[in-house]
């Protein structure tokens, strides 16, 4: 019975944490790229498409929740909270201290706030996330399967069993 609750209990997190990610960055019940449901008359077909669409970005968010947690291989415990406080909690505060200059340098630009100033947005957000992947990273988080070991060490590994079993072999003869 404990066992169960305790699944129960993990599932229900994935329920709740994709109900507050659809509602509180996705719009939530909103339906994508239209407006008619935002508006009067109020009626029972909007509301059961409202509450469809809600309930579809929901699955969604738990579909991937369960992908990643089925794809990926699970953290130590203490792994995890050294990739939360040592990696992601500054990489996090960074960040947003970066989009909060951009956003008041685009505005001391006099940039207005439509397609332009999103697209600048967008453009700074694809230059973090390659600094991020290719500088900062070197495949050490996102790669963890990689081996840390530098190049000449590796190879300083590689020759050290051959000349064991060479001397050996010549004890041996």
């Amino acid at each position: 019975m404990k066992f169960s609750f305790f699944f129960i209990a993990e599932y229900a997190n994935m329920v709740t944490a994709s109900a507050l990610m659809a509602t509180l960055f996705f719009g939530g019940w909103d339906i994508p790229f239209t407006a008619w449901d935002n508006g009067a008359p109020h009626t029972g077909l909007k509301t059961a498409l409202t509450g469809l669409f809600f309930l579809m970005k929901i699955l969604f968010f738990v579909f991937v929740f369960m992908w990643i947690r089925w794809t990926l291989p699970r953290f130590r415990y203490d792994q995890l909270m050294a990739l939360g406080w040592k990696i992601l909690l500054p990489l996090a505060l960074t960040y947003i201290v970066v989009i909060a200059g951009v956003v008041l340098a685009l505005d001391a630009a006099r940039i207005p706030r439509d397609w332009r100033f999103g697209l600048a947005l967008f453009g700074v957000n694809l230059v973090v996330m390659l600094l991020v992947a290719l500088v900062l990273d070197r495949g050490r988080v996102i790669s963890p399967a990689t081996t840390r070991v530098g190049m000449r060490d590796l190879e300083r590994l590689r020759v050290r069993p051959a000349a064991r079993s060479s001397a050996t072999a010549e004890v041996g003869d």
